[in-house]
């Protein structure tokens, strides 16, 4: 297929979808004329090319018209800012909004003492490592009375080496006051004013807001020839703020591009690949900490047919800027050895680093997340550089243009994904590993001393994760050689076993299969083969098993294995194979909805929920011994250090309690989208750490009050802890318990 690829089409498409623009620093916005237009154009070269059953999906979304931004300053020298703002802001009148402009350094409630902002606008030093949200400010400053708000960012992001980045984010906003955003130069040319007195200016933000707006999501297939109601998916959301060229044009003409190369190539799937692109990625419901990945979100609950029969889903986000210097495919856990034997002896041409890195990765950050909240394993490249610094130059910015992608990079990453995409749809069985979810599992409970947490109950927990693992090592072994059995009527031959024992094992030699055998027992004894072998069907005998398998300890070669196998049957049906890989699709459906919760405060990574109640408790006992030892200090370090502290507490300090509230609890958040049930309830330690702080600064050593408040969270954290290893409990139990299709 791959020698049908075209390079130039890529890039001419990537083009053409960059030519919509909205304004004058371009953008494609959901649920306006420019959103619209991009999806026509996507369906009509869908169309084009060939696809069948191409269609506009609508679904209601929130829509933030933004036509452009200002701030114009009155006192000598007057200047004008070109500003941008984000999702949404409202808008100012025509007349826009003229105040006095107050510095509030990075924004925080400590920064308030002693000024009078009512009525005026503030100007924000955005401090990534102080604070997670722009709404953390903007509400900040509302409560203190500020009518609008300006920020400029000193580190984080927007810092192209020109100082002339402009930003637009979802930044978690009220919808109350407006905020823009300056680049850096003109940033810091305003707080040098201010440094010589007060300023006053006019904050113009030409936004419109319609909650009543229209999405489209873009949908297109080649169907499948043998399972035509099992699908393999690819997409990559078109919509963008500014240019949108590297995030997310490319995206979506590799799409196309792939689509494209598959049609001249004549190959017939045997799956139904379904070709999508997604409106709504960047935003798509304000007030909410988790409003982007909405139209991805709205595609699925729209196809509930798709859950346990879609085999994986191909995500691009984002591809080949000129910095990158290798390639990586990130995903489920289930998907890494397969991906694995696809890439194994490629030689990246135009990377320095010359092999294909796989990695377990799963980021509620691209539209990955929502394929995995409903239970379908996932696929992406992920871009590699050195210190991230294309999302610290350019993300999110005008300088997102044609100049940031090199075209060869995307090429050969695009072709890599189409032959992975297309191993995929070759595979009888669907390639799950179920080990590699056990090992992630594993891994998440290193150290833990499950007596500590469950008592009594650590022994059962433990016999039914060493059940499961042995399980799902036997399940693996029963998919990766039914593939090969289905050729039992011709002969089996060596490659036709070898692909498939591979998965299991760490590669191709005979010797491979000893390791692989050996999840059964604790060696290749012809015994402990059995319950393992027991599932390939219902006609295997041991006895019959034992010749063969019987010298695999001293190396044997894969044809001894023919004999034996012959007895299990005359192959596989296509019936056969769609009904077995229908049980893997509920199985790992229900694995991986177990797998991935994100984080409350700020849904940056993903974890198991054990993991996240784990770090509460850790942090909340490590606190409390603190204070029984009389170290204060040592307890606000415990309770707010980044990724290992309580959720929340690292900026606990740094905000009012409204601004913290609405961080951790959420309260009037009416819709949790795709963190529905996939968050934990966060404690709220703002008064303990205040008081803590107040209590050090005072030299008072007197903290039993701390220390009962933060016991009964702790109590609380234990209690969810507990919980949530039982409910991991219950899903490895109906996991095994579900009916197995015999092959």
């Amino acid at each position: 297929m791959m020698q049908y690829f075209d390079q130039a089409y890529l890039a001419d498409f990537a083009d053409k979808l960059v030519a919509i623009q909205h304004n004058d620093l371009g953008f494609r916005l959901t649920g306006t004329e420019s959103g619209r237009r991009a999806a026509d154009l996507i369906a009509a070269e869908m169309r084009h090319l060939g696809l069948a059953s191409v269609r506009q999906e609508a679904f209601p979304v929130h829509a933030w018209d933004f036509q452009g931004a200002s701030l114009q300053l009155h006192a000598p020298p007057k200047m004008s800012f070109k500003a941008t703002s984000f999702a949404a802001s409202v808008g100012t009148p025509g007349a826009g909004l003229t105040a006095t402009v107050v510095d509030v350094g990075p924004g925080t409630a400590q920064e308030y003492l002693g000024k009078n902002v009512r009525g005026q606008i503030v100007l924000v030093h955005f401090d990534f490592d102080k604070l997670p949200w722009l709404g953390s400010v903007a509400h900040e400053a509302e409560l203190h009375g500020a009518v609008g708000v300006v920020v400029y960012y000193i580190n984080g992001k927007a810092q192209h080496e020109s100082g002339q980045a402009l930003n637009v984010e979802d930044g978690f906003l009220r919808q109350t006051i407006p905020i823009i955003h300056l680049c850096r130069n003109d940033g810091e040319i305003l707080a040098g004013q201010l440094a010589h007195g007060a300023v006053e200016a006019t904050l113009h933000c030409h936004v419109t807001n319609n909650p009543q707006a229209t999405g489209y999501n873009v949908i297109g297939s080649i169907p499948g020839t043998l399972y035509p109601d099992r699908y393999i998916l690819i997409q990559a959301h078109y919509d963008a703020w500014f240019y949108g060229y590297w995030d997310n044009a490319i995206g979506v003409a590799g799409v196309l591009t792939i689509a494209k190369a598959i049609i001249a190539s004549g190959y017939q799937p045997r799956y139904t690949l379904l070709f999508v692109s997604p409106d709504a990625e960047e935003f798509g419901q304000p007030d909410s900490a988790y409003g982007w990945l909405y139209g991805s979100q709205k595609l699925l609950q729209a196809h509930p047919e798709w859950v346990g029969h879609l085999t994986c889903a191909f995500n691009i986000d984002t591809l080949a800027h000129r910095w990158q210097q290798g390639i990586q495919f990130v995903g489920c856990a289930e998907m890494l050895p397969f991906m694995r034997q696809v890439m194994a002896g490629y030689e990246v041409q135009h990377f320095p680093l010359k092999t294909v890195g796989v990695a377990e990765q799963i980021t509620p950050w691209t539209e990955v997340y929502n394929y995995v909240y409903f239970g379908i394993p996932t696929i992406q490249p992920r871009f590699k550089t050195e210190g991230d610094a294309i999302r610290k130059l350019l993300y999110h910015t005008q300088f997102d243009d044609a100049s940031v992608v090199d075209l060869a990079k995307a090429a050969e990453i695009l072709q890599l994904y189409g032959h992975l995409l297309l191993q995929l749809d070759q595979q009888p069985i669907v390639p799950y590993n179920l080990t590699a979810r056990a090992e992630m599992m594993e891994q998440s409970l290193h150290g833990v001393d499950l007596v500590t947490v469950l008592g009594a109950e650590a022994t059962a927990w433990q016999e039914t994760f060493m059940a499961f693992k042995e399980w799902a090592a036997a399940l693996d072994l029963r998919q990766n050689l039914t593939p090969a059995l289905s050729y039992v009527g011709e002969g089996v031959k060596s490659p036709d076993l070898t692909p498939a024992l591979s998965y299991v094992g760490e590669g191709v030699k005979s010797p491979d299969l000893t390791p692989a055998l050996s999840y059964v027992g604790e060696g290749v004894k012809s015994p402990d083969l059995t319950p393992a072998l027991s599932y390939l069907g219902e006609g295997d005998k041991t006895p019959d098993l034992t010749p063969a398998l019987s010298y695999l300890g001293e190396g044997d070669k894969t044809p001894d294995l023919t004999p034996a196998l012959s007895y299990i049957g005359e192959g596989v049906s296509v019936d056969q194979a769609e009904a077995f890989n229908n049980y893997l699709g509920q199985v790992v459906q229900q694995l991986i909805t177990a797998s991935y919760y994100v984080e409350t405060d700020f849904p940056d990574l993903t974890h198991f929920e054990h993991f996240l109640w784990q770090r509460e408790w850790a942090a909340l006992d490590k606190a409390i011994g603190a204070l029984q030892a009389g170290q204060a200090a040592a307890a606000i370090d415990a309770l707010t250090a980044q990724h290992v502290g309580v959720q929340g507490g690292w900026y606990a300090l740094q905000v009012s309690y409204p601004v913290y509230h609405r961080h951790i609890r959420q309260s009037d958040l009416t819709d949790w989208l795709w963190a529905e049930g996939r968050v934990i309830l966060l404690h709220d330690v703002w008064i303990e750490l205040h008081h803590l702080q107040d209590k050090l600064a005072r030299g008072v050593t007197n903290f039993n009050p701390e220390i009962t408040a933060l016991s009964r969270k702790r109590a609380t954290a234990l209690a969810g802890y507990q919980a949530s290893l039982k409910r991991l409990q219950a899903v490895l139990q109906q996991v095994m318990q579900l009916e197995t299709y015999k092959v």
